[in-house]
């Protein structure tokens, strides 16, 4: 249609037409017609496009005790969704129909709460026996990087004692596509898991990147030279805020929330709340190894610190043979916690 627009104007008799037939008289009614022509025509392809897109996705989380490690001195129960501490990562696509199952497999009553949804906390947000389990649907209708966790009360102590994690909901008009992808999670782990007067007063004696202190000076993450990395980062508190920052590194963009429409530029140290995210854009030209932190230096200090390794591809396997491999992004494994949801993401 855009090239036969382009045609209107004078033929090679001198006419104004359009194919030699329609002059400027008409032209304006002719031009009324094709753009109300066009307009159901593009709506009908973007609402086929949109059901196209959509899909019912079947998400399970289960409120079970497990056995973590915070630290390397520190092995102990905590409270979770599907044994990990952090929960699973949730990762839809907007506009899809996530179809929410969750299972009380534990000694107490949970619930979830989650911060991609929009319904009635009354109907859907509520504790569970244990033993039970309730089902309800809500759809992801903002994309963005969000939270989910157990809102029982004490909600401080569920949050504190591991019962969190990260959603991921994808644009329908994707960003540009990261060569590397990990999700962080930062949170707060307290002296007991009893211990609710501690966690009222702030003072954790652990605050941890994805469930346990110093994790990526471990096993820091990993990149090339001149790759995009994008880092989806979530502030799970209970308390504190986070000060994230890379040492040596500028963010590019971040995505206030995850949502490509709140975005910032040449960014070098973003404050997340509790209950907060955003989602981070760099590119590290030059080989070397990039601290992550907070800078609230208290928590940095006391395990919310870790590193991206950059490296050639060379020397990269090298250090990985050296090391053992840890997990890639998105794996269930060292690097960041597993995936439920869509596949192929």
């Amino acid at each position: 249609m855009s090239e036969q627009l382009g045609r209107v104007g004078q033929d090679s008799s001198g006419r104004n037409s359009l194919n030699g037939e329609i002059g400027l008289t008409n032209w304006h009614g002719w031009k009324e017609r094709f753009f109300w022509a066009g307009a159901v025509l593009a709506a009908g392809l973007f609402g086929w496009a949109g059901t196209s897109w959509a899909e019912t996705v079947n998400v399970t989380l289960s409120a079970k005790v497990a056995t973590v490690q915070v630290a390397r001195d520190d092995q102990r129960e905590a409270w979770t969704f599907n044994g990990s501490f952090p929960g699973p990562v949730i990762r839809v696509k907007e506009g899809d129909i996530v179809h929410f199952t969750l299972k009380n497999e534990a000694d107490r009553v949970h619930s979830i709460d989650f911060h991609a949804a929009r319904t009635p906390w009354d109907k859907h947000f509520q504790g569970i026996a244990s033993g039970t389990e309730t089902t309800f649907t809500w759809k992801a209708e903002y994309p963005g990087v969000f939270y989910y966790h157990c809102g029982t009360d004490p909600m401080i102590q569920h949050i504190a004692n591991g019962m969190f994690g990260a959603v991921i909901v994808e644009p329908r008009n994707p960003l540009v596509k990261a060569d590397r992808e990990y999700v962080i999670v930062q949170s707060e782990v307290y002296s007991s898991p009893f211990d609710v007067d501690a966690m009222m007063a702030g003072k954790p004696k652990f605050v941890v990147f994805n469930g346990r202190a110093n994790r990526y000076l471990d096993e820091p993450l990993v990149a090339k030279p001149g790759e995009l990395i994008r880092l989806h980062v979530i502030n799970a508190g209970p308390n504190h805020f986070s000060a994230f920052h890379v040492i040596g590194a500028v963010f590019d963009r971040v995505y206030a929330s995850g949502n490509p429409k709140n975005v910032e530029y040449g960014i070098q140290t973003y404050t997340l709340p509790p209950g907060g995210g955003a989602t981070f854009d760099l590119i590290i030209p030059e080989e070397g190894v990039y601290p992550i932190v907070t800078h609230s230096l208290q928590d940095a200090l006391t395990g919310a610190i870790g590193a991206i390794r950059v490296a050639s591809e060379e020397k990269a396997a090298a250090v990985d043979a050296e090391a053992g491999e840890v997990g890639s992004a998105f794996e269930t494994g060292a690097r960041t916690p597993g995936v439920i949801g869509r596949n192929g993401l």
